[in-house]
């Protein structure tokens, strides 16, 4: 358990490295291969770039950033 929450926290840190470094660019296209807890990492990654003002959408196209959650 321990090490998951220091897993989470160390993405979280990248992410929001990412974010300061990109935040004149708001599109994000989240993809999200593998089990449940990718999926659930990938919904707090989404709401932690939505408070920081990107818009997710489902076109890699039309995003900025593209992120590829993985195991």
């Amino acid at each position: 358990m321990q090490m998951q929450v220091n897993e989470i926290l160390l993405i979280r840190a990248r992410i929001l490295r990412v974010v300061h470094r990109y935040r004149f660019m708001k599109k994000v296209y989240l993809e999200t291969f593998g089990c449940q807890m990718n999926v659930s990492d990938s919904e707090r990654v989404s709401t932690l770039l939505e408070r920081k003002g990107f818009e997710i959408t489902a076109h890699e196209d039309a995003a900025d950033i593209v992120l590829l959650n993985t195991c």
